[in-house]
């Protein structure tokens, strides 16, 4: 199966899209488990199809956070995951592609 960037630009662009829909007044808030993981394994991908790109410009994984009740909770908002999504989106050119498998 080939990955491309057109793959990731898609994926990036739906990550902001679907933020676009979240309230103003409730981008403060924390997304969800499974966004954060389909965000940071986005964010794998991309550096993987766009190898050129130097590592300082690519935005960090997302950690969690252990909470006192063992709860994981992410470290960014809807608000910065926004940005980290359009980040990827404007750093993966538009010809270059991976082939898994």
């Amino acid at each position: 199966m080939s990955i491309d960037a057109n793959d990731v630009r898609s994926n990036a662009s739906a990550i902001v899209a679907t933020i676009a829909r979240i309230p103003q007044k409730e981008r403060d808030k924390l997304p969800g488990r499974q966004l954060v993981e389909n965000f940071n394994m986005l964010l794998e991908i991309a550096q993987e199809v766009a190898p050129q790109v130097d590592k300082r410009l690519w935005p960090h994984p997302i950690a969690f956070r252990q909470q006192m009740n063992g709860v994981a909770i992410p470290d960014v908002n809807y608000t910065d995951l926004e940005i980290y999504a359009r980040q990827i989106y404007d750093l993966v050119p538009i010809d270059s592609a991976i082939s898994f498998g």
